[in-house]
């Protein structure tokens, strides 16, 4: 999960738009999954 997060800001990095909702996507599914996010 953390390698896809930073994947995604790799790939969107030039949008600090776009990273954010992925990242806060990201922390939005870890959590469903019931793991523990890391900031």
């Amino acid at each position: 999960m953390i390698a896809m997060r930073d994947r995604l800001f790799t790939e969107l990095g030039h949008s600090p738009v776009l990273v954010g909702i992925a990242s806060f996507a990201v922390t939005l599914m870890l959590i469903a999954a019931g793991g523990t996010p890391i900031a």
